[in-house]
């Protein structure tokens, strides 16, 4: 009989050193918050560690920094995109193959995932540092932002290639069930940051005062070393996910997988971010004041998401366990108790963001006008926060299927037929103004919600899953 030495030894490891864990034993709202926390957690730190950067540069540069880091999110959430999308094609099919108890097919699936992460990488920052300039300037960017906003941006873009095979390590953690291990690389990462922030912005000797640019140098340093220490820690530590580099070998079956998953869910987010240029362009059309008061709701805005995509991402990692391990009766009770926790939490952020925005903004801006157009925005758009909450829990579980090519069609109908359209109009052809851009955004979360919610009670999500291309992917290869 001629099996894999290689493979026999890693199921051998695994069964020595139980890495990971089987989300679909046990009680599920517990398993879900017990996955989600560590992750929320994660994504605290870095949105609050983002949002002190936002307090000194707003307090120290101006506020026209804060708005020329607000102009260049759109651009690196494409790449965020990119990167999140090869990671969710790590976390379904590593979740599956976890599930299923297909160990050597997870180490195959994360050294294929790595090997495209890193060529990935060099692409989408490369081509997004040559046309940034382009970009920036098609955004009606206002001329005293622009010049701040293109040296941050070319600065913070050389970082951006380490997040992309950091998302896959991640991401792989997260399909077997650890949420803790990313959060030390993540503990390590705002460590540096919040020590080379200050003394890079400010100037203080030996280092120099770079102002603005500062901010985009530190966080450069610190996601290069967050990723050589994710890459050795694993190594050492998870041989499910233990990378084998002399033997980085594509497999095409596998990279087909990636890609199948992987793209939807990049062009899904590729879209988002499209469509939030065409947004910030309306915004930026009412000035300075609007492109700050923006910027400063968009920090905010972006802790109320976080619960949101922690709780999704957990629904999506306990549907590819339940899938891959054949206990499908399971996701109804992912579903129910996602829909539970996560408008729980929405719901109380929502009002505090409802009563009492002026309180809030006031630690990013104090300029009378940005705060009533801030104002403005939460009253619109935090009263609609619920649909999110509902919409990100549907796609995690239809995303933890494999079928993210729905979800991108969710966005795709929703961001293109709602959102940019009627933004455009309201804001351009009505009294509304800029209020019109803000009830478009909040139309676009209710149509989502309700064209997601409507495919996933049709049941069609359950008839192809990723795991059954998968399983024949299974070489037992001989002995040379």
């Amino acid at each position: 009989i001629r099996y894999n030495i290689i493979s026999i030894k890693l199921l051998r490891e695994t069964m020595e050193h139980k890495h990971g864990k089987d989300l679909t034993e046990g009680s599920i709202p517990r398993n879900l918050l017990m996955f989600a926390m560590p992750m929320l957690i994660s994504n605290f730190l870095m949105t609050g560690y983002s949002i002190i950067n936002t307090v000194w540069l707003g307090n120290i540069v101006g506020e026209l920094a804060v708005g020329a880091v607000a102009i260049s999110f759109p651009i690196v959430f494409i790449l965020i995109a990119v990167a999140g999308g090869l990671g969710m094609s790590a976390t379904i099919l590593v979740s599956q193959n976890y599930g299923a108890k297909n160990y050597p097919m997870i180490n195959k699936v994360m050294n294929n995932a790595f090997m495209v992460s890193v060529v990935a990488g060099v692409v989408c920052t490369g081509l997004c540092m040559l046309f940034s300039h382009y970009i920036i300037s098609a955004m009606n960017t206002p001329a005293q932002i622009f010049p701040l906003a293109v040296g941050y941006l070319n600065i913070f873009l050389l970082g951006m290639f380490f997040l992309f095979p950091t998302f896959i390590i991640i991401s792989a953690l997260r399909g077997i069930g650890d949420t803790v291990t990313p959060l030390i690389f993540l503990l390590i990462s705002i460590f540096i940051n919040a020590i080379l922030d200050p003394l890079l912005i400010i100037g203080i000797a030996p280092f120099p005062k770079l102002g603005l640019n500062g901010a985009a140098v530190a966080s450069v340093v610190s996601q290069l070393i967050t990723t050589i220490a994710g890459l050795i820690y694993i190594n050492k530590k998870f041989p499910l996910l233990k990378l084998d580099y002399h033997k980085f070998r594509p497999d095409f079956k596998i990279i087909g997988l990636i890609f199948k998953i992987g793209v939807p869910t990049i062009v899904q987010q590729s879209l988002i971010s499209i469509g939030m240029i065409f947004v910030t362009a309306y915004v930026n059309f009412f000035g300075e004041k609007a492109i700050a008061a923006f910027g400063a709701v968009g920090r905010v805005e972006s802790i109320a998401i976080l619960p949101a995509m922690s709780i999704s991402m957990a629904v999506s990692t306990l549907t590819g366990q339940a899938i891959g391990a054949g206990k499908h009766h399971k996701i109804k009770e992912v579903f129910k108790w996602g829909i539970v926790l996560n408008c729980s939490i929405i719901v109380s952020l929502s009002l505090l963001a409802v009563l009492f925005p002026r309180i809030i903004l006031n630690a990013f801006v104090h300029d009378p006008e940005v705060l009533r157009i801030g104002a403005n925005y939460f009253h619109i758009v935090a009263s609609c926060y619920v649909f999110f909450a509902v919409l990100f829990v549907v796609n995690g579980i239809i995303n933890g299927s494999g079928n993210t090519l729905i979800t991108m069609f969710v966005s795709l109908i929703t961001l293109w037929l709602i959102r940019v359209p009627l933004g455009y109009y309201l804001s351009q052809k009505t009294a509304l103004g800029i209020n019109g851009v803000w009830i478009a955004i909040s139309l676009s979360f209710f149509t989502a919600m309700v064209v997601s919610l409507a495919y996933y009670y049709s049941g069609l999500w359950k008839k192809d899953t990723v795991l059954k291309h998968v399983a024949p992917a299974i070489e037992i290869e001989p002995i040379e």
